[in-house]
C-alpha cells in the first residue's frame, strides 16, 4: 500500500504468497528476531531511540526484504509514508501482501535518515507490521501431523497412463480426508509415491482436482494467493482439509498454468456462469522465470516435481480435463428434486468418475426453482471414486461448489 492507498496488484499478491510459502524455518526465525528488535526499539520515545538501533532495525528489515522475500521497493520514502492509508491503518485484518508493501515503503529510504525527520510513531508502526507478518507466516507454516504411510502403497502411481483409472490416483482418499479429522487420514510424510511414474503425481493431481471441482475456483491462482496471504485460515470445510493435507505446499498451484488454463476452459462450458472476476489471472509466466525463485523451487522436491521438466511434467491438463469435463455415454442418475417441494437434498449417482463436474453442472442446473427460495444440495457419488461431497449452486457465480460460499468466492 503506498501513501495514496493503492492496493497491491494481483502479481504482487501472488509473488508474496509464493515467497511466504517457500520460507524455511531459518527464514521464519530471522523474522522473529527482527520483530524482537522492533519491539525493543518501539518502546522508547522517538527522541530517545539510539541512532545505532534505528539504523540496525531499518538495515535488517531491508535485508530481510531483499534476501528472504527477494523483493525491492520502488515506493515512496519512509519519510513520506502515510501510515493512515487504508489497509496500513487496520493491521489486524491486513493480509500479507498489504503488510509487505507497507514494510517495503518503510524501508525505501536510506538507513542514514536523520531521526529528527522521521515521523513520530514510525517504529511503532514497523513493530505492528512485523507482528502481523509474523502471525501470518506462522499460520501458513504451523506444525502439522503426518503419517508414516498416508496414501501410499507398493505401486502408488499405478494406472496413470489410463484416464479410466482415476480412482487409482488416491483422489478418493483425499475426498474422504477432506470430511474427516480422523488420525487415519493424516497426510504422508513423503507423498512422492512409488512405481515407474514421476514423483508426486497423486499429490498434485488430487490438490488440483479439489480446487477445480470442489472449490470451483475459476481463478485458482488468485484464490490460492488470497488464501495464503490471509494465513490459510480454516473454514471447517474444504480449505481446512487442504491445509491439513498440503500446508504451505498448496501455494505451488499458483505457478502451474495448466490448472489455470483448465479453470478457464471450465468456465466457458458453463452457460449460466456469472463471471465475477476480472481478466483471467495467471502469474506463472512472470514468476517462474525469476532466477531466485527457480533456485528455491529446485530445492523443494515436491514443488520441483510439479513445475520443472516441461510445460506439463505431470500431464495434469489432460487427466484433470478427463476427470472434470468429459463425461462418458453411460447414464447418470439424479435421485430426488423433481417436484420442487421435496427436501432440499438430491443425489447424483455417476457410473464412473469421468466428467463428474460437468455432469453435476448439467443436471444440477435443470433442477426446478424451489418455492421456499432455498438452494438445492446435491450429494455426488461416483461408482469408482465413492462419495465426492455435497454441492450447491452459487447465486453469484452460477457454479456448483462444496463447503462454504466465502471459500468458493476467494477464487472467483
Amino acid at each position: 500500500m503506498n501513501k495514496k492507498g493503492r492496493m497491491p496488484s494481483r502479481d504482487f499478491e501472488a509473488d508474496v504468497a509464493v515467497k511466504i510459502a517457500l520460507m524455511e524455518p531459518s527464514d521464519i526465525a530471522k523474522l522473529g528476531e527482527l520483530l524482537e528488535l522492533a519491539v525493543h526499539v518501539s518502546v522508547k520515545p522517538l527522541d530517545q531511540v539510539p541512532s545505532i538501533l534505528a539504523d540496525l532495525l531499518v538495515g535488517q528489515l531491508s535485508r530481510f526484504m531483499r534476501d528472504v522475500l527477494e523483493l525491492s521497493s520502488d515506493h515512496d520514502s519512509v519519510l513520506g509514508w502515510d501510515s493512515s492509508a487504508p489497509g496500513c491503518s487496520n493491521l489486524r485484518s491486513a493480509d500479507a501482501a498489504v503488510v509487505v508493501e507497507c514494510l517495503l515503503a518503510l524501508t525505501s529510504s536510506s538507513a542514514s535518515a536523520k531521526p529528527a525527520k522521521i515521523k513520530p510513531g514510525i517504529f511503532y508502526q514497523m513493530k505492528m507490521l512485523l507482528q502481523r507478518l509474523f502471525e501470518l507466516v506462522n499460520s501458513v507454516h504451523e506444525e502439522r501431523e503426518f503419517s508414516d504411510f498416508g496414501w501410499q502403497w507398493n505401486d502408488f502411481n499405478a494406472g496413470w497412463e489410463s484416464a479410466d483409472s482415476n480412482c487409482d490416483y488416491e483422489l478418493s482418499l483425499v475426498c474422504r480426508a477432506l470430511g474427516s479429522h480422523d488420525a487415519d487420514w493424516l497426510p504422508p510424510k513423503d507423498p512422492a509415491g512409488s512405481g515407474h511414474m514421476p514423483d508426486f503425481i497423486t499429490y498434485w493431481f488430487s490438490l488440483s482436482a479439489v480446487v477445480l471441482g470442489h472449490l470451483a475456483w475459476s481463478n485458482p491462482a488468485l484464490g490460492m494467493a488470497r488464501w495464503l496471504n490471509s494465513g490459510m485460515p480454516g473454514d471447517d470445510g474444504v480449505l481446512s482439509g487442504l491445509k491439513r493435507l498440503y500446508g504451505a505446499d498448496a501455494a505451488a498451484l499458483i505457478l502451474n498454468r495448466n490448472v489455470s488454463e483448465l479453470a478457464t476452459k471450465m468456465i466457458h462450458v458453463v452457460p449460466n456462469h456469472l463471471d465475477q472476476s476480472e481478466d483471467t489471472f495467471d502469474p506463472s509466466e512472470a514468476l517462474i522465470h525469476s532466477p531466485a525463485l527457480v533456485s528455491r523451487i529446485s530445492r523443494s522436491r515436491r514443488w520441483a516435481a510439479m513445475l520443472c521438466g516441461g510445460s506439463d511434467p505431470l500431464q495434469l491438463a489432460d487427466h484433470l480435463e478427463s476427470l472434470l469435463l468429459m463425461p462418458g455415454p453411460r447414464e447418470v442418475r439424479l435421485s430426488g428434486g423433481s417436484d420442487a417441494v421435496s427436501v432440499p437434498n438430491v443425489h447424483l449417482l455417476l457410473p464412473n468418475s469421468s466428467g463428474w463436474s460437468k455432469s453435476l453442472q448439467r443436471h444440477g442446473d435443470k433442477l426446478p426453482v424451489r418455492p421456499d427460495g432455498r438452494s438445492w444440495r446435491v450429494a455426488v457419488t461416483s461408482a469408482t471414486l465413492g462419495y465426492l461431497g455435497e454441492f450447491r449452486r452459487s447465486r453469484e457465480t452460477g457454479l456448483w461448489f462444496a463447503g462454504r460460499h466465502a471459500s468458493h468466492m476467494l477464487g472467483n
